[in-house]
């Protein structure tokens, strides 16, 4: 094993990190206190691991970390979203085998974030399209546009909507 990178330097990535690799009963903790996981529910973290260098995961490989292999989702989230898609600030597995993808904001500012940066006019389109899908899902009645302010936040709901 190679030499351990070090803890991010400040803000929701840190702690995360700090949570996952040294104290993952706090984190365990605060999931079942918010009803996101069962009172008698563990977590086994699959990034970001200290001995994984803390990396991070999208698409594909995080479907694999998180032990979805299924071909066929793979191929629907290629249609659901275009490749370089959001990058998960961890990612677990509970003791009933439900996947955990967890997006982290240490405090307001940060969950302000600008619309996407995709620029090829199909990877607009589509991500649009997979935006207004999830609104439609979560609030049918609202018509606001999901691709701007609040972009991360937007695209984490589409992910949800998009695997459950």
């Amino acid at each position: 094993m190679g030499a351990m990178k070090n803890f991010a330097p400040a803000g929701s990535q840190r702690w995360l990190q700090v949570a996952v690799n040294r104290k993952p009963q706090l984190l365990t903790s605060a999931l079942r206190l918010s009803g996101a996981i069962g009172p008698r529910i563990s977590v086994t973290w699959r990034s970001p691991l200290e001995d994984d260098h803390f990396l991070e995961y999208r698409d594909a490989t995080a479907l694999d970390k998180v032990g979805i292999p299924n071909a066929s989702l793979r191929m629907h989230l290629e249609q659901f979203w275009p490749a370089r898609g959001p990058v998960w600030d961890a990612l677990g597995i509970t003791s009933e085998g439900q996947s955990l993808f967890i997006e982290a904001k240490a405090h307001i500012p940060e969950a302000a974030t600008p619309a996407t940066k995709a620029t090829a006019e199909a990877s607009l389109k589509l991500i649009n399209k997979s935006l207004t899908e999830a609104r439609k899902f979560y609030a049918p009645r609202a018509t606001a546009n999901w691709s701007n302010l609040f972009y991360q936040y937007a695209n984490r709901l589409a992910h949800h909507y998009f695997l459950t």
